[in-house]
């Protein structure tokens, strides 16, 4: 979603450094070790993720940033892209576990509801979010 509405790589260095905080925080409340998200299975992946215009995550992101809906690119898409329900499940678990993960509640908002993604975007790009490591 960064890419396709030309954000830079900054916002997208932000947004996957928050976004990975929050899925260590959620991970911590179903019994995870934190240090299972700190290597190839956590941070490169979740780079790999949000940087590679080959990543299907990445390309469902782009192409809703481009105005496509969920719905058309979910009908188009050969394979399955896994955020679009592993977002699902996040927000889901967050609230069950009340715990305050702004990326995850937003991009469901964005998808699922009716939130614009430029709304959404803007909106994390002004949240005050907590310090950088907060999960150790």
């Amino acid at each position: 979603m960064v890419s396709g509405l030309d954000y830079g790589e900054n916002a997208r260095a932000l947004l996957i450094t928050k976004g990975l905080s929050e899925i260590i925080h959620l991970a911590k409340a179903l019994g995870a070790d934190v240090k299972s998200f700190l290597g190839l299975a956590g941070i490169g992946d979740i780079i790999a993720t949000c940087s590679s215009p080959t990543s299907r995550n990445f390309t469902v992101g782009y192409r809703m940033a481009k105005g496509e809906s969920i719905q058309q690119i979910m009908e188009t898409m050969e394979e399955t892209a896994e955020g679009v329900n592993t977002i699902r499940i996040a927000s889901g678990l967050a609230r069950y576990y009340n715990i305050n993960c702004p990326i995850i509640t937003t991009l469901h908002k964005g998808i699922f509801e009716d939130l614009s993604l430029e709304a959404g975007i803007n909106y994390l790009m002004n949240y005050r979010f907590s310090m950088d490591v907060d999960f150790l």
